[in-house]
């Protein structure tokens, strides 16, 4: 986490992958946060993965899985979600902050980045509230889990505007519950997409950016 945090914040990771050949022929701040989105992705995936099959265990052993249970919270998340979205969305630090890819150059550049960005919040999930919960939880109890887990997800969001590092941890400890109880990191997938995508999507909004690129 050190790791991912150090190489993108000094933008080491979006420097090196903008500068491959596949990237050198792309608008170069696109570039950087595909870059970033990539890494992070590689980073929060390939090192637990690699711990897991080293100790010859499944990625379901640790929350990666996809059942039915709590349905009803992917019927009422986007009743309570998006309004909220949208109200924040208003505010200059926000919109400063959102999205990564400040003015995406068309629809095209906006749905690449949108794809890396959410995919890398489920690698996110998985990391969190998937291997570091579970690995903690075979070693005290619940609750001490969700704080050990919670703790260094808020401590990733000390960039981010103020009112979204504090609703970070509790955001966690709420996520951390729920993939205790439902037995899965799906929901949490779930509610963190529409929640990175809405806030995205309304920046943009704010900004008038949707009536821009049509001009």
């Amino acid at each position: 986490m050190l790791l991912q945090n150090y190489l993108s914040a000094s933008g080491i990771a979006g420097n090196f992958i903008s500068g491959l050949p596949f990237f050198i022929n792309f608008n170069t701040s696109f570039a950087y946060v595909l870059g970033w989105g990539i890494f992070t992705i590689f980073i929060y995936t390939f090192i637990p993965l690699v711990t897991i099959y080293a100790l010859k265990e499944t990625p379901k052993q640790y929350g990666f899985s996809f059942n039915k249970n709590g349905k009803l919270i992917y019927l009422i998340a986007p009743i309570l979600i998006l309004p909220i979205t949208f109200i924040f969305s208003k505010s200059q630090d926000f919109q400063n902050t959102y999205p990564f890819l400040s003015n995406p150059n068309s629809f095209i550049e906006l749905i690449c980045w949108e794809a890396i960005y959410l995919v890398q919040f489920a690698a996110l999930e998985f990391f969190f509230r998937g291997f570091m919960l579970h690995a903690i939880l075979r070693l005290t109890n619940v609750w001490v889990a969700i704080l050990l887990t919670s703790t260094p997800y808020m401590l990733i969001h000390l960039v981010k505007p103020t009112p979204e590092t504090i609703a970070s941890f509790f955001g966690s400890i709420l996520l951390c519950w729920i993939a205790i109880k439902f037995k899965t990191i799906a929901i949490g997938i779930y509610l963190h997409i529409l929640l990175a995508a809405s806030m995205d999507l309304f920046a943009l909004f704010n900004k008038g950016w949707f009536s821009k690129i049509y001009i």
